[in-house]
C-alpha cells in the first residue's frame, strides 16, 4: 500500500466564483425573511409602505426570497399603487358621508321651516279671529242702542197711531 493517498485535497467552488477561492469560503449567506425584512427596515420607507412589502414578502416561498430583492422596485410599486387606490376609496367614501350629511341638514332645516310656518300659521289665526271680534264690536257699537223705554215709548205710539184711524 505503498501508492496510496494518505491526504486528499478538495474544493467546493459556485459556479462563476473559480477565480475568487483562495482558500475562502466564497458560499453566498441564504438569504432568509428575517434578512429580507430587516433590509426593508433599514431602507427607512414609511410605514404604510414597509407593512405592505413585509407582507408581500411573507407570501415569497423561502427558496424565492432572492428574487424579491431582483423585483424589489415592482413589488414597491405595487404597494404604494394598492396605497393610491385605498386613499381613492377612503376620499370617495368621505365625500358620500359629507353628501349624506348635507342632505340630512337640508332635510332637517326645510322640516324646521314647515314646522315654524304651520307656527306661524296657528299664531296668525288666533290674531285673525281676535281683528274678526273687532269688527263685530264695531258693527255693533255703530248700530244706534235702543233701550227699553225707547221701545215701550214706540209701542204706545204704533198703538195710538192705530186708534186714531
Amino acid at each position: 500500500m505503498a501508492g496510496e493517498a494518505k491526504n486528499m485535497n478538495f474544493k467546493v467552488t459556485m459556479p462563476g466564483d473559480e477565480d475568487n477561492v483562495h482558500g475562502r469560503n466564497t458560499a453566498r449567506p441564504l438569504v432568509t425573511l428575517d434578512r429580507v425584512v430587516s433590509w426593508i427596515r433599514s431602507l427607512e420607507l414609511d410605514e404604510y409602505t414597509t407593512d405592505g412589502l413585509i407582507k408581500t414578502a411573507e407570501n415569497y416561498p423561502h427558496g424565492a426570497l432572492s428574487l424579491f430583492r431582483k423585483n424589489f422596485d415592482t413589488m414597491l410599486a405595487r404597494v404604494r399603487q394598492k396605497r393610491s387606490q385605498e386613499e381613492e376609496i377612503a376620499a370617495q367614501e368621505m365625500r358620500k358621508e359629507e353628501e349624506a350629511e348635507k342632505k340630512s341638514k337640508n332635510e332637517l332645516v326645510e322640516k324646521v321651516e314647515e314646522q315654524s310656518s304651520s307656527e306661524v300659521t296657528e299664531v296668525v289665526e288666533p290674531d285673525a279671529e281676535v281683528e274678526e271680534i273687532k269688527e263685530k264690536q264695531k258693527r255693533k257699537s255703530r248700530r244706534k242702542s235702543i233701550s227699553q223705554e225707547e221701545i215701550d215709548k214706540n209701542r204706545k205710539e204704533s198703538e195710538d197711531g192705530k186708534e186714531n184711524s
